[in-house]
């Protein structure tokens, strides 16, 4: 399944980089255009997913995204035992909770419902990168829905499944969760076990697997771009919020 984007998604895999001008500190992992995707067939067996995937490839316009989270859940509710669905399930439910909802509550419930329909799919199929992938990310946005250091006691699991994609498919979605393991390395507080080191470690892993993302899965590096931009907001309020306390 291809979706349509055009991104720019860059990553420094230098710390302490400090000049636009050191170009070799940084990777542009990828800039893609929607002319460059072209669609293919879905096959006999994606045939039940046609139409939702038609109002997913849209999904920057809203009635579109809405109408592919309703459909992707009504088929899932219709056959839970449907892999391809559950993943599918996972990946709209964490773009209308990010992109499209706007209250707490709703945006948790969400988001928890991705997670478990990917995790669901993970549990049908063990080696279902995508229920792991997509499952994986619900739970880190879930997570830090309810709180940066309720998140910590899911980081366990979010790794063991991150982990599981690695081992099924490194290369899912341009070594997406090497990335996604990067960026929360990378923005989770020292005192929650983040690592820049492992960070630079897990983005220059992903740039071996895959330097330049073909036009397929784009979503998923869309995906991961949220999330980092997610905690990279929850780190700028922690550095407000402690500049704030007074000294003594």
């Amino acid at each position: 399944m291809v979706f349509y984007i055009p991104l720019l998604f860059a990553i420094s895999i230098s710390a302490g980089a400090t000049s636009t001008t050191k170009s070799t500190h940084k990777k542009i992992v990828g800039i893609v255009h929607p002319e460059a995707a072209q669609p293919e067939s879905l096959g006999p067996t994606e045939l039940r997913f046609r139409a939702a995937d038609v109002a997913f490839r849209a999904r920057f316009d809203e009635i579109q995204a809405r109408e592919a989270l309703r459909i992707y859940r009504e088929l899932y509710q219709q056959n839970p035992n449907d892999v391809a669905g559950t993943w599918r399930l996972a990946m709209a439910a964490y773009f209308v909770g990010f992109r499209l909802t706007s209250d707490d509550d709703k945006r948790k419930e969400i988001y928890a419902e991705g997670r478990d329909a990917g995790f669901a799919g993970a549990k049908l199929d063990e080696k279902c990168a995508a229920c792991h992938f997509w499952g994986a990310l619900d739970l880190a946005l879930y997570g830090h829905a309810v709180g940066i250091f309720k998140m910590f006691f899911a980081l366990g699991d979010l790794r063991d499944h991150l982990n599981e994609v690695i081992k099924i498919d490194p290369h899912y979605a341009y070594g997406g969760a090497y990335r996604m393991l990067g960026v929360i390395e990378q923005k989770l507080p020292g005192i929650l076990g983040g690592s820049n080191r492992r960070a630079q470690d897990y983005f220059e892993k992903a740039i071996e697997i895959s330097p330049v993302p073909a036009p397929d899965r784009i979503e998923a590096i869309e995906a991961i771009a949220d999330l980092k931009a997610l905690l990279e907001k929850e780190a700028a309020r922690n550095i407000a919020r402690d500049s704030a306390l007074p000294e003594n």
